[in-house]
């Protein structure tokens, strides 16, 4: 028995439980996104590619829109679950969840961080949309490499940005 209070002793750190929580979190989170209604994302898709076209549109008039396509002069894109930040904002909000916060510092970090990876994303298709109808050779890099780098890297700062800003102190 003493054991076992030793090891929820040691357990009982956040430090220490914040890996296993984040983990827990992460699995649970992506067992939910996994279930998301068909309609849920097929609207969300086409919020994003309507979202991207208005955004080029202020830059261009040869922009067009239908569904989940983008087009700019000719150079069009899909929008698929990938597109939307879906995976990083999990990502984010298992980090966020594992945190020792209060409960509505936590909502606060899910809702503000998973919007800012939305809206990067939004930025990334734009900036993926100019790449491919200008420097259509730089586009597999940019759309592979510099931006699924790049997204990975912002949800460190972003959480971090949550820690210093949003959270009060204990929970």
């Amino acid at each position: 028995m003493s054991r076992l209070r030793a090891a929820y002793r040691w357990l009982a750190a956040p430090s220490r439980r914040f890996v296993p929580l984040f983990l827990a979190y992460l699995w649970i989170l992506t067992a939910l996104a996994e279930r998301l209604p068909g309609r849920a994302l097929g609207w969300l898709l086409e919020r994003t590619a309507w979202l991207d076209a208005q955004l080029l549109g202020l830059f261009s008039d040869r922009v067009e829109h239908a569904g989940i396509v983008v087009r700019l002069d000719g150079f069009a894109v899909q929008v698929v679950a990938e597109c939307i930040g879906l995976f990083e904002a999990l990502i984010l909000a298992a980090a966020v969840l594992a945190y020792p916060a209060r409960w509505r510092e936590r909502l606060q970090g899910v809702v503000l961080g998973s919007a800012a990876l939305y809206l990067l994303n939004v930025l990334r298709i734009a900036f993926l949309l100019v790449i491919g109808r200008h420097a259509p050779d730089f586009f597999e890099f940019a759309h592979v490499y510099l931006w699924q780098t790049l997204l990975v890297l912002f949800i460190a700062p972003l959480w971090l940005a949550w820690i210093r800003f949003c959270v009060r102190g204990e929970a």
